[in-house]
């Protein structure tokens, strides 16, 4: 039988992620309300393991690709915050972000990681 609450409620987050995105993706829109949706985006993904990695992939998507810092910033501290959940599960994550450092400009986005060299701290253990 099928669960019709989860099916609404499951529907109803994705809706809600819908609206997250188009909140993103208005450029002009304020940047209290952007840092506010990915922070929310961040909560979701936390909070609805089924969602982390489609939410992961989207602010990962938003950290190559804006061209305004604030929300590349806001991005990688959402994603750093997801790794450092399940780090094992979000290696390839890790990499990428080393990948992209030199790209990051706003202290916000470049101070919560190490310098380059030691984004291996991030890393799982042997």
């Amino acid at each position: 039988m099928i669960d019709t609450w989860k099916v609404t409620y499951v529907g109803g987050v994705q809706l809600i992620m819908r609206e997250f995105n188009t909140y993103i993706k208005e450029a002009s829109r304020d940047a209290v309300l952007i840092a506010a949706t990915i922070q929310a985006i961040g909560r979701v993904a936390a909070w609805m393991p089924a969602l982390t990695d489609s939410c992961v992939r989207g602010l990962m998507q938003l950290i190559q690709t804006s061209k305004r810092q604030d929300m590349v910033a806001e991005s990688v501290v959402v994603v750093r915050a997801l790794v450092q959940q399940a780090p094992e599960a979000r290696v390839k994550i890790v990499r990428q972000l080393a990948r992209l450092i030199d790209t990051i400009h706003a202290p916000d986005g470049r101070d919560p990681y190490p310098p380059p060299s030691c984004l291996c701290a991030l890393l799982p253990g042997p």
